[in-house]
């Protein structure tokens, strides 16, 4: 079995676009999180195109095209980064490409052709052009300033009232629980240096050291540029400094690079509601069930 590439490839190449670069991965904004500004249901169209449009294909990649060129999407090299939706199995990455002499991305990438699902990122990762296909249109979606975007979510996913963590874990506990989502809780709580004696004893725990604790409200002005460094090398370790603020914390989430997401899943800083939907996410379910800042009684309940 392969992780897709194979297949991703192919499907670039019959839309008409030629591979550039070295195939590294790109130090951006992933393509997972890229698609929920475009998804969102406050997402509103810089272009749309009616589904019953008699040229459809060709005026979707036609008005992409022009909007590419507008916002910068498409670089003064020509290259772009591109991610489109249900090409090949595996972790989902940037390709980094340009337009061939002939090119169809409407046609092409998507279920079918006049039902496109793609994204497309200028290199430097602050410009992002969507398309997707609603009900009885085409979307042509776009996001600028991608890194202030980032920010101002991030701090307003950390002010959190203690009212408003207490009904995050209460959310976590009234909901379905599957039996694969037990066993990542369990495993990850056998690593979890804050759980409680009786859940360490029942899921046979592994030793680990108690975590740093930084005191309230104690931040690092090196921990916060550190997590801004464009080298993943200083991003990691400030992802597991305990001095780390929590909008920080919450903006390491969608670092391209997955150890860093692993260690910020696990940082006690976590707002309660942010955890909350890590504990629920299949990439995350794991690494947040090692966080600390779990509740004990909450710890218990995860562990059956």
């Amino acid at each position: 079995m392969t992780d897709g590439g194979d297949e991703r490839a192919d499907v670039l190449e019959r839309a008409g676009l030629e591979p550039t670069g070295d195939g590294r991965l790109e130090e951006v904004l992933p393509p997972w999180a890229a698609w929920r500004p475009v998804a969102s249901w406050e997402a509103e169209p810089a272009v749309a195109v009616r589904e019953d449009h008699p040229g459809l294909v060709a005026e979707v990649n036609a008005r992409w095209h022009r909007l590419a060129l507008e916002l910068g999407v498409i670089g003064e090299d020509g290259e772009f980064l591109v991610d489109a939706a249900g090409t090949g199995r595996g972790p989902r990455r940037w390709r980094r490409v340009r337009l061939a002499g002939t090119w169809d991305l409407a046609g092409v990438l998507g279920d079918r052709p006049g039902r496109p699902e793609f994204l497309t990122l200028s290199t430097d990762g602050e410009t992002l052009l969507g398309v997707t296909s609603e009900e009885y249109e085409i979307w042509l979606v776009a996001v600028d300033r991608i890194t202030r975007r980032q920010e101002e979510a991030a701090r307003a996913a950390a002010e959190e009232t203690d009212e408003e963590r207490e009904a995050a874990w209460r959310r976590l506990v009234r909901g379905p629980v599957t039996a694969g989502l037990r066993r990542a809780w369990a495993e990850g709580l056998r690593w979890n240096p804050a759980a409680p004696e009786d859940v360490r004893v029942r899921l046979g725990a592994v030793a680990s050291s108690p975590a740093p604790d930084a005191g309230p409200g104690a931040t690092s002005e090196r921990a916060e540029r550190a997590a801004r460094d464009a080298d993943a090398e200083a991003r990691l370790p400030a992802a597991t400094d305990p001095c780390l603020s929590a909008a920080s914390a919450v903006l390491l989430l969608d670092d391209p690079r997955e150890a860093v997401r692993a260690a910020a899943a696990r940082h006690p800083r976590l707002p309660g509601r942010v955890l909350v939907t890590l504990l629920r996410r299949a990439d995350a379910m794991g690494d947040a069930a090692r966080n600390p800042a779990l509740p004990e009684d909450v710890m218990r309940w995860m562990a059956g």
